[in-house]
């Protein structure tokens, strides 16, 4: 009787931890971003932009690309190491990643990017 009682129980309290870990995942995605609205106190923040890559280079691991929305444009930089796609100009891409100051413009370092 007490382990049928006490399965019940851990199966009630693990459906709630489940339950409560999907909502706190809901609160941790990062906030998504027109370009013209990042500012320094944006700096160092995961953020999340959607737009086009208008320019693609290669240099020394890195991938710099330009993206653009309809408010502006930004620097985003991938490693070649976390890189899985091979982005494209003209593709329509989401970014995730964090913003940095680098001399005196703003870029991604990108974490995730999709193509939409």
């Amino acid at each position: 009787m007490a382990e049928s009682f006490l399965i019940k129980l851990s199966l009630v309290i693990s459906i709630a931890g489940l339950i409560i870990l999907f909502f706190i995942s809901e609160k941790i995605r990062p906030k998504e971003y027109q370009i013209n609205l990042l500012s320094k106190e944006n700096l160092e923040q995961l953020i999340k932009i959607k737009g086009t890559i208008n320019n693609v280079k290669e240099i020394k691991g890195l991938i710099i690309m330009t993206v653009e929305d309809k408010s502006g444009e930004i620097k985003v930089i991938l490693s070649r190491k976390n890189q899985i796609l091979k982005p494209e100009k003209d593709q329509e891409v989401e970014v995730i990643g964090k913003f940095k100051a680098y001399q005196k413009d703003f870029e991604i370092e990108a974490q995730e990017i999709k193509i939409l």
